[in-house]
């Protein structure tokens, strides 16, 4: 499959929103409760995604004029004040599930890490559902080393996440 990874659009938005509601209510079945999944709204969605935008840090995997994947970064991770050596996250990732198995998020995030690279950042770190077996698969693959866990709250149900952290330098 042929794509390009580039900066996201404004017009682009509301097929990221799609993707992204689509991706969680695939992805996340089993694990995170069924209610809070059927009423996860493209539209809302949509309207966090605009101030996303505006933020930057948001790019996009697109293949015949289809947004195939995309994720956002941030060059400035201040979970953890006293980890000065974890400098970057990558906040997010989605990559349609037809169209996984391309080296779509792959290129995705060596995008993130080499731009976080040419600014000189030590350590980028991703966060993944401790559930979600198939993502901490490929955060492996793609060189991340676990560094700890948290509880999240969505919707009132407790989910554990698993960090990744990945050498830049």
């Amino acid at each position: 499959m042929d794509f390009i990874i580039r900066q996201v659009e404004e017009d682009d938005l509301k097929e990221v929103a799609e993707l992204c509601v689509k991706d969680w209510k695939y992805a996340y079945k089993g694990f995170i409760d069924d209610e809070y999944l059927d009423n996860l709204d493209t539209n809302e969605k949509y309207e966090r995604m605009k101030s996303n935008y505006k933020e930057g840090h948001f790019i996009v995997a697109e293949s015949n004029g289809r947004i195939v994947g995309f994720c956002r970064y941030s060059d400035d991770y201040i979970d953890n004040p006293d980890d000065d050596e974890k400098d970057c996250e990558l906040n997010v990732l989605y990559v349609n599930w037809e169209d996984r198995g391309n080296g779509i998020g792959s290129a995705l995030v060596d995008f993130v890490k080499n731009y976080f690279r040419s600014i000189g950042r030590k350590k980028m770190l991703i966060w993944c559902f401790k559930e979600n077996e198939k993502g901490r698969r490929f955060y492996e693959k793609m060189g991340g080393k676990i560094f700890g866990q948290k509880i999240v709250d969505k919707n009132g149900q407790k989910l554990e996440e698993v960090g990744f952290e990945y050498e830049l330098l």
